[in-house]
This record gives structure tokens, sequence and C-alpha cells, in this order.
């Protein structure tokens, strides 16, 4: 399974919680995050369904959209924050 890395990467909104560049990195189904942070469990309902699919290794299809987006918005329609999921090995998302 590959290992990911989810970072906060747009904050349109306001959100007392998270900043752009907050991260965190799962690996083998399990969270690690820096020392001191933590995710808001609204933020983390926007990118958990798209964990499980982004660990495999994903086969190039251009009618599968998968491979493409790489970015999830947080339902939080005052914060808005986007995160974006990319692959820790490679730096290929």
């Amino acid at each position: 399974m590959r290992e990911l890395v989810i970072e906060c990467v747009e904050k349109p909104g306001v959100c007392d919680k998270h900043n752009v560049g907050d991260f965190f990195e799962v690996r083998d189904g399990k969270l690690y995050l820096p020392e001191g942070k933590f995710i808001c469990i609204y933020a983390l309902q926007s990118v958990m369904p798209l964990i499980p699919a982004k660990e495999r290794e994903l086969v190039p299809d251009e009618k599968d959209w998968l491979p493409r987006e790489n970015r999830v918005s947080c339902p939080d329609p005052k914060g808005r924050l986007v995160f974006e999921i990319r692959r820790k090995e490679t730096g290929v998302k």
C-alpha cells in the first residue's frame, strides 16, 4: 500500500482549526500527525472516502477519474478548506 500525505492547500473561508500547510500522513491504514497537531473530524470525513483508493496502485485509465483527482473540500461551509492527497514515496499524485 502506498503512503500518503494529506495537506491543507487552500483556505478560502474562515477556519479556526487548520491553516494552509497543515498535514497528516497515512501509513498502513494509520493516521500520523505532527506532535501537538490534530485533524478536525469534518475535514477528516472529506478525505476518508478516498484514502483506501489512493493507497492502492492505480492503473491509468482515461475513463477513471480517481487517478486525476487529488483535491477534496471540507464540508464546513464557513471554512471550505481544500486538502490535497499525494503519494509520499514518489511525490506522484
